[in-house]
């Protein structure tokens, strides 16, 4: 026997994917996502949902890669030094969560080292100047901006021959 889809709602689906929920109704309309109308409130197909959730940044190879390191207490300014990052940078990342603070050593700020090294390579990894532009999701995963909006090709009018004799 086949399993009925499962939906919820358009908020409640936009707040999952930290979407505005106009974008998914872009995707609906595209047929990204499959949609219907209960009771004049649009819902979305769970399971595409799912499909477009983002991988939490533990599970992502990238984060795993440094896997060693993990829990391996490093102090900013000597995880400055060895990843070649400025101490504001670094303090930064700790205030917004991606990296990890294991504690205090007297006055210094105990990091985790697999946070740092995980933050150092994207970081690396972004192509170009870093300066002012977005690296990192709330969550800690890279940063992936929209595709650009397109706008539909205008369509050109035929003109009647009146048309175009009343405006010469």
């Amino acid at each position: 026997m086949a399993a009925l889809i499962k939906f919820v709602s358009l908020s409640e689906a936009a707040e999952r994917l930290r979407l505005e929920s106009k974008y998914l109704l872009r995707l609906i309309n595209n047929g990204k996502i499959e949609a219907a109308s209960i009771n004049g409130e649009t819902v979305v197909s769970e399971r595409d949902i799912i499909k477009m959730t983002p991988t939490p940044r533990d599970d992502l190879a990238e984060y795993k890669k440094f896997e060693k390191l993990k829990g391996v207490p490093i102090w900013l300014n000597e995880a400055a030094r060895k990843y070649e990052l400025s101490n504001v940078t670094i303090l930064q990342w700790t205030r917004k969560g991606y990296i990890a603070k294991l504690g205090k050593d007297g006055n210094k700020i105990l990091l985790n080292e697999q946070d740092v090294a995980y933050c150092k390579f994207v970081y690396e990894r972004m192509s170009g100047s870093t300066k002012g532009k977005r690296i990192f999701n709330d969550d800690g995963t890279p940063f992936a901006p929209l595709p650009p909006r397109r706008k539909p090709p205008r369509q050109r009018q035929a003109h009647s021959k009146a048309h175009v004799a009343a405006n010469i």
